[in-house]
């Protein structure tokens, strides 16, 4: 069945005005279009931005506060770079749902005079740009969720909490950024507005349902990207696209959209978090929502940000997951990790209870699918677009009270054998692949333990980019895994090519405990220091 002929009229609508916004600010020329597949680097040498809007979007987001405050640039004067800059990186990846140039630049004015009026800035964040993707809801502007169905919703009335923690803070939103239909996938694409890129290598997926702000902040057009995680939905983009991304968790930040397909899901949580190309700018984010969350969220625990830092780190490792063995540059960054740290003094142990983290992890998919997909399944009897899997959510049976709170005790009672586990270890962190992969085509991607768990567990997980692919595979001693787990394990390493990720990061990520972020923000400023001296 097609699509309705209003609703695709309304979907025509958004893609024309979005494009004629970006393409009126920043236009493309079609000679200066990349032919290769990587798109990193390109904006650098193109000739499209000056020097001194390299200069400001190059900079870390400490590097452009520190400018502002010392007067040295405007804020309109850094608005105008990363407009200039996010332009030209959507029009290269596709990468931008919403653009909000015009409402930034004004923004941005209005906290240039405020502080040249006042000699006081706003807030922490006086004149930093910040994207934030289409799930998020920022007053006076739609959020489609990528579906076409909400193609000409109206807009928000009001902010997500943690958006309006920024805005408060002084951050100046760029733009909202695309996502997966319904932003409950982990390929970024949709009817609505197509597919997203991956600026590292375009025949690639970055990941999702954060894909499009990784993306972006790949590209550098933006300094800090918000992302939500449910299932691993930031950390997962953030490690196709060389970044960092942490998951917060629930009771550390504030999370409501009540637009989004899981709204209600009380035994899953989503919560949101930040993607960046520095540890430091994550830091920044997670310190202000740590710091202001209770005060918009009942949820949210008063607990101020105390940095965390031990000589001498105890972490464990896991290697695989008895159901897929990462491909081999994960495997080799794992390994390489692992030496470096205890070159540098640190113990590391194995984490030998696999199938302890497999059954934990199952839960996710469940909890996800415990309304029967109700939201996605309304919005396609609505619009009749391609959803990928929606025949199979249409069958999917709605769970009763009495088998969700068998669920939950089950659940309980695993989560807190791990916690023994982890307890009877002395741990401080575990390390381990965010995903299988360094890198993988649209459609062929496979997960089962990596990402999720930390979502069940509900603790603190950063993503990192541990090495380059190409220097994992010249220290592999191996060119393909030599054991097969299942057949979802033969999937991915029948589709393994080593020439497909060449150039890509290879992305790890540490869990800590429960509440505290500053722990594994400084252990994977620990292990980036140690994999630097290896």
């Amino acid at each position: 069945m097609s699509i309705p002929e209003t609703l695709a009229s309304q979907a025509e609508v958004k893609r024309t005005n979005r494009d004629e916004i970006i393409a009126s600010f920043s236009p493309l020329p079609s000679d200066h279009r990349p032919h290769d597949t990587r798109i990193v680097g390109f904006l650098e040498t193109s000739g499209l931005l000056s020097p001194d809007e390299l200069l400001i979007t190059n900079s870390s987001a400490l590097q452009i506060l520190e400018k502002i405050r010392s007067k040295q640039w405007s804020c309109v004067e850094v608005t105008q770079a990363f407009c200039h800059r996010a332009a030209l990186a959507h029009q290269l990846v596709n990468c931008i749902a919403e653009p909000l140039f015009k409402q930034a630049l004004n923004k941005a004015a209005e906290l240039d005079y405020h502080y040249e009026s006042t000699g006081s800035l706003i807030g922490p964040l006086h004149g930093l740009p910040f994207s934030l993707k289409d799930e998020f809801d920022l007053e006076g502007t739609q959020t489609t969720l990528c579906l076409i169905s909400r193609s000409a919703c109206p807009a928000a009335k009001k902010s997500s909490p943690n958006v309006k923690i920024l805005i408060d803070a002084g951050a100046i939103p760029l733009c909202k950024t695309t996502t997966p239909i319904a932003a409950f996938n982990i390929e970024t694409k949709s009817n609505l507005f197509g597919k997203t890129l991956n600026p590292w290598n375009t025949n690639l997926s970055p990941g999702g349902s954060s894909g499009g702000e990784a993306a972006l902040v790949a590209l550098r057009g933006s300094p800090l990207g918000v992302g939500s995680d449910l299932g691993g939905s930031i950390r997962q983009p953030a490690s196709f696209n060389g970044l960092y991304g942490l998951r917060m968790c629930t009771q550390r930040t504030t999370h409501s959209n009540p637009e989004a397909v899981v709204a209600g899901i009380e035994s899953l949580k989503p919560t949101n978090g930040p993607l960046a190309q520095d540890l430091e700018t994550i830091e920044l984010y997670a310190e202000l929502m740590a710091k202001e969350a209770w005060k918009k969220d009942i949820h949210a625990v008063r607990k101020p940000w105390a940095k965390a830092y031990k000589e001498s780190l105890t972490l464990a490792v896991l290697y695989d997951d008895a159901k897929i063995e990462p491909t081999v540059p994960v495997s080799v960054a794992l390994k390489e990790t692992v030496k470096a740290l205890e070159k540098q003094g640190h113990t590391v142990l194995k984490w030998t209870k696999k199938e302890m983290l497999s059954d934990i992890a199952g839960f996710a998919e469940t909890f996800m699918s415990s309304n029967a997909f109700k939201k996605i399944v309304e919005s396609y009897e609505l619009s009749r677009e391609d959803i990928p899997g929606i025949e199979k959510m249409k069958e999917t049976k709605e769970l009763t009270a009495s088998q969700l709170f068998a669920l939950n005790e089950s659940r309980s009672y695993k989560t807190n054998r791990f916690w023994g586990e982890w307890l009877r270890l002395g741990i401080d962190g575990l390390i381990m692949p965010v995903t299988a992969y360094a890198g993988v085509k649209f459609g062929e991607f496979e997960d089962v333990t990596y990402s999720p768990l930390a979502n069940v567990l509900d603790v603190p997980a950063c993503a990192f980019p541990a090495m380059k692919v190409d220097d994992a595979l010249k220290l592999a001693t191996v060119k393909t895994n030599s054991k097969l787990l299942s057949t979802q394990d033969l999937t991915v390493h029948s589709n393994y090519n080593a020439d497909d990720i060449k150039g890509m990061w290879v992305g790890l990520q540490v869990l800590g405990p429960r509440l505290e972020e500053e722990l594994v923000l400084e252990t994977v400023r620990t292990i980036k220091d140690a994999l630097a001296k290896r």
